[in-house]
């Protein structure tokens, strides 16, 4: 059966004897997401239907994750990013 075929995370877990957790990833973290992630994440997620393409819905739903990211990783190291070099 494809994975798109499953139209609910309890179909999975009836064919896959999988255990799902709830917690922080970083536990003494804080995380303070901008705006405009938030917006584009809610964008993409509430975008996802039936008969969009899965791969295309990945894309999009990981886009926001990459752009994040990149900006943060790019402060950090002092380099110009895609946003400020236009």
């Amino acid at each position: 059966m494809a994975f798109s075929e499953y139209q609910t995370i309890e179909d999975v877990i009836k064919k896959y004897p999988l255990e799902i957790l709830n917690e922080r990833f970083l536990q003494n973290a804080e995380i303070t997401l901008p705006d405009l992630f938030l917006d584009n994440l809610n964008f993409a997620l509430k975008r996802k239907t039936s008969h969009d393409n899965e791969y295309f819905f990945t894309e999009n739903f990981i886009y926001p994750f990459i752009t994040v990211c990149l900006e943060k990783s790019c402060k950090i190291a002092g380099l110009v990013t895609p946003c400020n070099a236009i």
